[in-house]
C-alpha cells in the first residue's frame, strides 16, 4: 500500500497496534514512520536506538529510520505515483533534524551511553540534513538545559570538526556558558571542555583566561597544547597586570 500512496492515518494506526500489541520488531514501523505524529515518534525513539549493537548493519537500519523521521522526501520516494495525495513539500516530517539530535542526548538512562553515542554519531557524521546553523541551535539548546548531557562536549567537538566555521560560535557562546555553569565541577564534562578548547584554539584562549586561577592551573596541567598557546599569547602582549598574572601561573 505504501509503495504507491502516502500512508493514511488508518494504516499508521493499524501498524502501531500490531507493534504495540503483538510485540513485532520496531522495524515494522519503517514504512509509516514519516507519516506518524511527533509524539508517537518520540515514544518509539528509545526502541529504535536500542536496535544499535555496534554493527554497521544495524547502524544502516537506524540511519534509514532517522531519515524517514526528519526528511519527508524519504517517504515521498515511495509516493511518487500518487496524484491525489498532498505534494511532498506540503507535508511535514515528524521531527526536525535539530529536535532529533537534541532528544537523542536525553536517552542515556534509557539506552545506555554506548548506544546513545552510536545514535548521535549517525546524525553528526552521516546525515546531510545538518548544517552549521542547525548544529549551533542543537549546541545552544543542550548548553541551556538545567542538566547538561554527558555527551555535550563530545558532540560539540564533533560538530566543529565537521564544520570548522563553528569555532567562533563555540568560543563566544558555548564555552563561556559552560564556564558560567562551573563546568569544572562536573567530572564528566570538564575533560571534554578542555579538549574542545584545544580544538578551537587559539580563539579559546580568552575563555580560558576568564576561568578562576585554580582552573587555569588545572587546564595548563592537563593540556600541554593549551599551555603553549597561552604562553604564546602572554609573549605577544604588553606587561599588563593580567599578563603578569598569567606568566606567574605559567612559571609556577
Amino acid at each position: 500500500m505504501t509503495e504507491k500512496e502516502w500512508p493514511s492515518s488508518e494504516l499508521v494506526n493499524v501498524v502501531k497496534e500490531i507493534v504495540e500489541k503483538k510485540g513485532v520488531d520496531i522495524r515494522f514501523l519503517g514504512p509509516v514512520l514519516g507519516a506518524m505524529e511527533k509524539v508517537d515518534v518520540l515514544a518509539y525513539l528509545k526502541r529504535i536506538v536500542q536496535l544499535l549493537d555496534g554493527t554497521e548493519r544495524q547502524r544502516r537500519v537506524v540511519y534509514e529510520i532517522f531519515l524517514k523521521i526528519i526528511d519527508v522526501s524519504e517517504m515521498a520516494k515511495e509516493d511518487k505515483d500518487s496524484e491525489k495525495k498532498a505534494l511532498p513539500s506540503e507535508r511535514k516530517a515528524p521531527l526536525t533534524p535539530v529536535e532529533l539530535l537534541v532528544v537523542l542526548h536525553t536517552l542515556e538512562d534509557a539506552v545506555g551511553l554506548k548506544r546513545q553515542m552510536e545514535a548521535t554519531d549517525i546524525c553528526i557524521k552521516s546525515i546531510d540534513n545538518y548544517d552549521p546553523e542547525s548544529f549551533a541551535v542543537v549546541l545552544q539548546q543542550l548548553t541551556d538545559t538545567p542538566k547538561q548531557a554527558t555527551l555535550l562536549m563530545r558532540t560539540t567537538i564533533q560538530c566543529v570538526s565537521r564544520f570548522p566555521s563553528l569555532s567562533g560560535f563555540i568560543n563566544n557562546i558555548i564555552l563561556p556558558r559552560m564556564v558560567s555553569k562551573k563546568v569544572w565541577t562536573n567530572a564528566k564534562l570538564w575533560p571534554g571542555w578542555i579538549k574542545c578548547a584545544e580544538v578551537t584554539a587559539p580563539g579559546s584562549v580568552s575563555v580560558i583566561l576568564g576561568l578562576p586561577k585554580e582552573q587555569i592551573v588545572d587546564v595548563l596541567r592537563k593540556s600541554v597544547e593549551l599551555k603553549g598557546r597561552i604562553g604564546e599569547w602572554a609573549d605577544s602582549m604588553d606587561g599588563s597586570q593580567q599578563v603578569a598574572k598569567i606568566r606567574a601561573i605559567l612559571a609556577g
